[in-house]
Parts: C-alpha cells; sequence; structure tokens
C-alpha cells in the first residue's frame, strides 16, 4: 500500500456544476488526483478516500 504524504483538499462549490472541468496534476508537486461528489463535504472526502484506496493507498484512519 501506498501512504498519502501530502495532500491538499479544494471545494469546488455547486455553482454551475454542470461545467465542472476536473482536477489535474499539472504544474504542481502532486503524482495524483481525486474528484468525489455528495451532498456535503463529509460524502465528498469520504468518495475520495474510496477512490484512493482502489487506487492502492492507504486510507485506513482518515
Amino acid at each position: 500500500m501506498k501512504i498519502i504524504g501530502e495532500f491538499e483538499l479544494i471545494d469546488h462549490g455547486i455553482d454551475h456544476c454542470q461545467y465542472f472541468p476536473g482536477c489535474g496534476i499539472a504544474y504542481t508537486n502532486f503524482k495524483n488526483v481525486v474528484t468525489g461528489t455528495g451532498d456535503n463535504p463529509a460524502e465528498a472526502i469520504d468518495e475520495c478516500l474510496d477512490q484512493a484506496s482502489q487506487g492502492g493507498f492507504e486510507t485506513e484512519g482518515m
């Protein structure tokens, strides 16, 4: 399992969500990106953690 050493959370909000352009790692020091959605921030974070876990990252206890 890979360890998550550094991360950043960005709240893109709900305004004009039908036009969400996505996220990427260009011009950053990050190697991976995950995006979560939900009715509240907690649901979105849970979805991000699930995606990270499926990508081989250790998310236990987060």
